[in-house]
């Protein structure tokens, strides 16, 4: 694939903004409305749920717990999902008037995974940047740590802007309790002003 440069224009941009079910993805959509949104701009949301459901049983006489696709798991993970977007994340788009699409995907989570989708969906919309959190705590736990931001920084071929709320204090591993007034910050890794942008594949919301 080759890489996607600022060059190729298009009449609007897409902005890949992955969630994860969390208050941080709520700041982050509402703070990518009022930092990178222009008008004509599209945000697409990728939502990542879980392909395999842990599964206890025996083997050998002893306790085996293989990952097993679970249909019936998957369902109820796709459903809580689109419904935390519908609740809370339709509220603040359609407020701003801004155009979107919704993708929830049944992948692998682990770390390189979860990076991998992201990236390989940035490429197939020409996103023009993807915009993800610094940190979070979903249902996938890996999500948004570190390491999954890290490898997007590093493999994705558009912009990557990283997303912090400066008003959330880590109380432990893993935890976080917000603190004082909302507010957002972000560090750019590259210039995602003029980016590219193409046609969405996925279900579009038009305000």
């Amino acid at each position: 694939m080759e890489d996607i440069t600022l060059d190729e224009r298009f009449d609007y941009r897409n902005l890949l903004i992955p969630v994860d079910g969390t208050k941080e993805s709520e700041y982050m959509v509402d703070w990518a409305i009022q930092n990178m949104y222009r008008e004509g701009d599209r945000f697409h949301l990728l939502h990542v749920i879980p392909k395999r459901y842990p599964t206890s049983t025996y083997y050998a006489f002893e306790e085996y717990v293989p990952d097993m696709p679970d249909p019936e798991q998957e369902s109820a993970w796709r459903s809580d999902a689109e419904k935390y977007i519908h609740q809370k994340l339709v509220p603040i788009l359609s407020a701003s008037q801004v155009p979107f699409t919704t993708d929830v995907v049944a992948y692998e989570t682990d770390t390189s995974s979860v990076g991998e989708i992201i990236c390989e969906r940035a490429t197939e919309q020409r996103a023009a940047a993807v915009i993800m959190a610094s940190h979070g705590k979903g249902r996938v736990k890996e999500f948004f740590i570190g390491s999954v931001t890290n490898y997007c920084l590093h493999r994705c071929k558009v912009p990557v802007v990283i997303f912090r709320n400066p008003a959330t204090k880590f109380v432990g591993e893993g935890e976080k309790t917000p603190t004082g007034e909302e507010a957002a910050a972000a560090k750019t890794t590259k210039d995602a002003t003029n980016g590219s942008g193409g046609a969405p594949k996925e279900k579009e919301h038009a305000m």
